[in-house]
């Protein structure tokens, strides 16, 4: 659609927040998709949502002897940050109606889960597990923990399936601490570089002061303390309290060493993880990932004039922690490529390629056979997840620069 200067503009529901005193955080809570802009900015799109026209706004700014290009901030509006509407009366940019997970579950119910109170019965769970490994070695949880049952293909199969509960279970954990801040939130699929992972989209927390923001974002982890301590403290009474049949502390095991293992996870903070956004909270980095990438392509001459551009407005406080930063990452970075490209993808392909040696070794419709069906697919999910969030990232990227050029074209 053609942009002139005598449209009228219709902006989205948009929400803000005060960052300092001369800029603000905008964006739309529909799709979650923020931007910082300075006052001047949010005066011109109040404005243009109040039924002014480009022509109008720019008399108004010359009056004020402001000099900027109000009719270039409209394009953009509409065509780059969709923050417009509708442009005299015709839909540009259509609504988007998600409203996350969970909707039944209240804000009211949510905070039984996550206040202080609770909060402290997590900590002094994961002490008292702790506490208990300190004691008796034999607690701390082992990789031979990953076998329950004699049966390797059994055991694979619930060491997946209660990996995925947890794994959900910390997402839930997110999403439910979220909503006791009345954030809206869901549970999906991606990746971190090379892992594949469950995410918990709260993007929205952002419109909250950062000083809120830290219940939601090591819920996760609190419960995975809080677990790892329940288990061990199971683990206690079977050996020294109770007898408990082998196999039921040999779940508790796993699940203790799943939840050991998704905390430290979270301590990779190369990758956006609960720790990563903890200390980009307290230390009030925007997008600190990102702009290091971008120091990344600015240090090996890749940048382009808009990436340059870009790099130039960030915060000079986000500047200096990016340049001790970007040794941590470019390390973590390599180091798990490196992981995955030597240990986990040639160990996969060769457990595969083994186990297709043995199924074809055996008649059809064998134990033999259906056992190296069952492990093929089970050892395959999460590469099928890493693919497909790749994929994924890769369209979302392809249509944010389709519509950088349309608008440059238009």
């Amino acid at each position: 659609m053609e942009i002139t200067k005598d449209c009228v503009f219709k902006m989205h529901k948009l929400e803000k927040r005060k960052e300092n005193e001369e800029e603000f955080l905008i964006g739309r809570p529909d799709v979650s998709d923020f931007v910082i802009l300075p006052n001047l900015a949010i005066e011109i799109i109040e404005l243009l949502d109040s039924g002014l026209t480009v022509s109008e706004i720019e008399k108004v700014m010359a009056e004020k002897e402001i000099d900027v290009d109000v009719m270039d901030f409209a394009s953009s509006l509409v065509n780059d940050l969709l923050f417009v509407h509708m442009v005299n009366g015709v839909v540009v940019n259509e609504v988007v109606n998600d409203n996350g997970h969970f909707e039944n579950i209240s804000e009211h119910t949510a905070k039984r889960f996550f206040n202080r109170f609770a909060f402290g019965a997590y900590l002094l769970l994961f002490i008292v597990g702790v506490s208990f490994c300190l004691y008796d070695h034999s607690f701390i949880p082992k990789y031979q923990d990953a076998i329950v049952f004699p049966s390797v293909t059994l055991s694979l199969i619930i060491s997946t399936a209660i990996g995925w509960v947890l794994i959900f279970t910390h997402e839930f954990a997110h999403l439910l601490a979220a909503k006791s801040l009345s954030v809206k939130s869901k549970i999906g699929l991606g990746h971190r570089l090379v892992f594949p992972v469950a995410e918990t989209d709260m993007s929205n927390i952002v419109l909250l002061p950062h000083k809120r923001r830290y219940k939601a974002l090591i819920a996760g982890m609190a419960w995975d303390g809080a677990l790892f301590g329940l288990g061990v403290f199971v683990l206690f009474l079977g050996n020294y309290v109770i007898e408990l049949d082998i196999y039921f502390l040999n779940l508790i095991k796993l699940i203790n060493l799943i939840c050991v293992l998704g905390i430290a996870f979270q301590f990779f903070f190369y990758l956006e993880t609960d720790i990563y956004y903890v200390l980009t909270t307290f230390f009030k980095c925007n997008n600190l990932i990102h702009n290091t990438r971008l120091y990344v392509r600015i240090l090996t001459k890749r940048a382009n004039l808009e990436q340059k551009l870009e790099f130039e407005n960030i915060d000079l406080t986000e500047k200096k922690i990016m340049k001790g930063y970007i040794w941590i990452y470019i390390i973590g970075v390599i180091w798990a490529i490196t992981l995955f490209m030597t240990v986990t993808l040639p160990t996969f392909i060769k457990f595969v390629s083994l186990t297709l040696v043995k199924m074809f070794n055996n008649p059809f419709f064998s134990r033999e056979f259906f056992d190296g069906i069952i492990f093929i697919l089970l050892s395959s999910i999460p590469f099928i997840i890493l693919g497909w969030s790749w994929y994924k990232t890769w369209k979302t990227n392809q249509s944010r620069n389709n519509r950088r050029v349309s608008s440059e074209a238009i």
